[in-house]
């Protein structure tokens, strides 16, 4: 695979555009995106810049509510998906001659916003399962589809095995998430939304526990990781498939070694410029 082959696909809703970087230059229209993504409940957003895209297309755009947006990147037409979210906002602006369109989008956006829950537990409620209810309630507002696995890569969190129960029941009642992130903090665990799944683990650990992709100049860096006053790390690196939050991460320079949890990843592409890579920030673990 030969890096400086860069990709990208971008989907709103039925509009699909394609981008490839090769030797004879960029083939389909010109993209740029960037892209913020964290471990906290908080939507993760994407800002997205396509040229020229034909009048067809812009007019559809333009009038499109309530669907989805997909991110996908990487090189040489190999692929992984960076973001899914909701799409928010599409306009148009000029560029000298060039027409850009620009669209912005948050994962799982609307549910954050408008979603509501109203329930009663009674007596002796386990806290697992009134967490487990009321996460199902997110995911249902999320678009999930029944049979999915409603929190999505969490092997290393039970709900079955939360300790503690409301003698005197509980009723949960106002904004979804906010909801779910109140049970989930007194569980000592903690969510965040990723491509429109509920992403469960315990607090200040990371989604996987036992397999971590490995950074170092051999395998992805462009950048020597900072470690900041406060302790977390920061550095550039490829725009390789599974950097993203709360993922486990290895470094392996001779400045910064160990173990780490993405707490934040920030994506940068331009098919028309140099930019193509991760911005991280992480904290040991």
């Amino acid at each position: 695979m030969r890096l400086f082959r860069r990709s990208a696909t971008i989907q709103v809703g039925t509009i699909k555009v394609v981008s490839r970087v090769d030797d004879g230059g960029i083939r389909g229209l010109d993209v740029a995106f960037r892209i913020e993504r964290t471990a906290k409940p908080q939507p993760n957003k994407a800002e997205i810049q396509i040229w020229n895209l034909n009048p067809e297309h812009r007019g559809e755009l333009q009038k499109l509510t309530d669907v989805f947006v997909a991110v996908q990147a990487g090189y040489g037409g190999e692929e992984s998906l960076i973001f899914a979210g909701d799409l928010t906002e599409v306009s148009v602006v000029r560029d000298g001659e060039d027409l850009v369109t620009q669209i912005a989008s948050g994962d799982g956006e609307k549910a954050h916003r408008t979603g509501r829950v109203s329930a009663s537990f009674g007596k002796n409620a386990a806290v697992g399962d009134v967490i487990k209810s009321v996460g199902r309630k997110l995911y249902e507002q999320l678009k999930g589809s029944p049979g999915d696995n409603v929190f999505e890569k969490a092997a290393n969190v039970s709900l079955e095995g939360v300790a503690g129960v409301f003698s005197e029941g509980v009723t949960v009642h106002g904004n979804t998430a906010r909801e779910f992130d109140r049970l989930t903090k007194s569980a000592g665990l903690e969510y965040s939304i990723q491509s429109g799944k509920i992403v469960l683990t315990k607090r200040g650990k990371a989604r996987t526990q036992t397999t971590a992709l490995v950074l170092s100049f051999d395998s992805g860096l462009l950048s020597a990781p900072e470690r900041s006053s406060d302790g977390i790390v920061k550095a550039r690196a490829l725009m390789i498939p599974g950097l993203e939050p709360p993922e486990l991460v290895r470094f392996d320079t001779d400045g910064v070694r160990g173990f780490f949890r993405i707490e934040k990843a920030t994506y940068t592409g331009n098919t028309a410029s140099a930019e193509w890579f991760v911005d991280l920030e992480c904290k040991e673990i």
